[in-house]
């Protein structure tokens, strides 16, 4: 790796800075896309990495935090939709290992992040979802539904797929394509769930049984499943339909599913959740109003989270991890066109942000720029650059900042004098705003 010398000089401003934490402030990070999938890794706070699915024909991918993208796979046939589904395995990270479902039961597979795809052959049928979760370091515990053109069997493989055992033949009411879901814990507290148009079913042993997890009427058909993200916690989760949000904390019994006051417009509630403050989880869910509704309390009361160019919300996934970035995917009225954007606002693990209005000036740049930010709390503030492709260019503490409108110069000497784009983060705890600088 190059050394690159930084010269940084500390500036305050000396002036406090307020806070709206009611609505998102809302970045675009991707246009001239219909967001049909966002995907987050697992590990997104360690290799920033994201898919987004477009149109259900192309899948791109960003390294950088949605900065820079590439495609990674695109359909055979562009004059129709290919892809179904998209799942990375829980140590993708490490790994490299995804996997894209196409709507007619075939499966490809990368090891190496998204770079190449092989077909799988050597499969039981045509699946329909995936599910999988680490048991060792050794071993990978991956689950199939099949559910096109056949019985809906459900199969399991510990060998990275090598070799398939049946584990139950589920019988699935769906004239679609059931979603395979599973909790993020450990054996002892995993359920896996079927979703289906109108019936859940949940399995407590590895899917050797199955229930119906509910006996009341639901209004409309079911849209989105989500688990607690302290599952073995809470034994909380979450069921959206084509308007409401309903909630069991009870791991899915039958008995104690409640509604939340949600009340969309008859449109598909999809949902996305986050550890949140006061051992509360913050609820995500959005739907084809044009708005965001955001609850603090698990589900219980909503607010508006924002109403981004007054476009329609597609998809929206937050980062497991803090700061827990929202992304959120939008569509014109006619569906010919969208974006991805991302907001960093806070979503209730903090109670006000350590850093406000990050930004770089001049930018463009040449011979050297002012890295602008409002400090929120006070802190140590790290400050790293790097390059588009992500390597670490420098990595250099700033020290302790007390709130107020602060700066650090960046002399543009050596590599950063050459011509091109660079991303400069801010760290304050757990906490990270990247911005972009462009050198010319």
């Amino acid at each position: 790796m190059k050394k690159v010398r930084l010269l940084f000089t500390i500036v305050a401003f000396g002036c406090l800075y307020s806070v709206n934490i009611a609505f998102a402030q809302w970045e675009t990070v991707m246009t001239d896309i219909i967001p049909s999938g966002i995907y987050i890794s697992p590990d997104y706070d360690r290799d920033r990495t994201l898919f987004v699915l477009d149109n259900s024909r192309v899948l791109w991918r960003s390294t950088n935090e949605g900065f820079t993208w590439t495609k990674s796979l695109v359909a055979q046939d562009m004059s129709t939709p290919e892809f179904l589904r998209f799942e990375m395995s829980d140590e993708f990270s490490a790994d490299g290992t995804a996997f894209i479902i196409k709507k007619n039961g075939e499966v490809l597979k990368t090891v190496d992040s998204g770079t190449t795809w092989n077909l799988l052959t050597d499969i039981p049928s045509k699946i329909t979802d995936i599910a999988s979760r680490p048991v060792t370091d050794q071993f990978k515990y991956t689950y199939a539904l099949t559910a096109i053109g056949g019985p809906e069997d459900l199969f399991a493989t510990e060998n990275f797929w090598e070799s398939w055992n049946l584990v139950q033949n589920v019988a699935v009411q769906s004239d679609g394509y059931p979603e395979l879901k599973i909790s993020s814990e450990a054996a002892s507290a995993e359920i896996i769930a079927i979703l289906a148009e109108n019936e859940i079913l949940l399995s407590t042993d590895g899917g050797k049984n199955f229930y119906n997890s509910f006996n009341q009427g639901f209004e409309t058909a079911f849209s989105d499943l989500a688990f607690s993200p302290s599952f073995s916690q809470d034994s909380t989760l979450y069921v959206s339909d084509w308007k409401n949000v309903w909630i069991n904390h009870h791991a899915g019994n039958p008995l104690t599913w409640t509604k939340s006051e949600l009340q969309m417009e008859s449109m598909p509630v999809k949902l996305a959740i986050a550890p949140s403050a006061q051992n509360n989880l913050t609820v995500y869910a959005t739907s084809a109003e044009k708005v965001v509704k955001r609850s603090f309390d698990g589900g219980t009361s909503w607010e508006n989270f924002g109403s981004p160019l007054n476009m329609t919300t597609s998809q929206i996934a937050v980062t497991e991890d803090a700061p827990y970035i929202v992304f959120l995917g939008i569509v014109n009225d006619d569906l010919t066109s969208g974006k991805l954007l991302k907001s960093e606002l806070i979503n209730g693990a903090y109670d006000i942000q350590s850093l406000q209005s990050v930004k770089c000036y001049p930018n463009p740049a040449t011979g050297e720029t002012m890295l602008e930010f409002t400090v929120q709390k006070p802190g140590n503030i790290t400050l790293t650059i790097f390059d588009v492709l992500g390597n670490t260019l420098s990595s250099r503490n700033l020290g302790i900042f007390s709130t107020g409108r602060q700066a650090a110069r960046i002399s543009l000497t050596g590599d950063l004098a050459i011509t091109g784009l660079y991303f400069c983060r801010l760290q304050s705890g757990e906490e990270s705003h990247t911005v972009k600088l462009a050198v010319k």
